[in-house]
């Protein structure tokens, strides 16, 4: 990945270039706001997992068994974790749109976080 290396060119950073493109805007600012800020801050007010659960459920592409695993937890775990984020979020995990959303928005969270330091 682009993150483990000391050195990355600009050119390499794929998808990542676009969101830098993208990261200072107005537009992303609101986009990352209503999307995953709320998850952060909840994780950090209640010592939660809801945004690693959630980057482990995309990595594995929404099975729910295989994330479970990763993440060293019950399925039931799971399951409630994801309704917890669907109802902070108010979207749909089950819904295609919607789970494109939460996962630009993650991505967009090095570039976010970035401008903000």
């Amino acid at each position: 990945s682009w993150q483990a290396s000391p050195v990355t060119y600009f050119g390499d950073l794929g998808l990542y270039q676009l969101l830098t493109g993208l990261g200072g805007s107005g537009e992303a600012n609101r986009f990352f706001r209503k999307t995953v800020e709320p998850l952060i801050s909840h994780d950090e007010e209640h010592n939660a997992e809801l945004v690693e659960t959630l980057e482990a459920f995309f990595a594995c592409h929404g099975n729910l068994s295989q994330t479970a695993a990763s993440l060293h937890i019950h399925r039931n775990t799971l399951t409630y974790r994801l309704q917890r984020i669907a109802g902070i979020t108010r979207m749909d995990l089950n819904d295609a749109d919607a789970r494109f959303s939460i996962q630009l928005a993650l991505k967009l969270r090095p570039v976010m976080q970035n401008r903000m330091n």
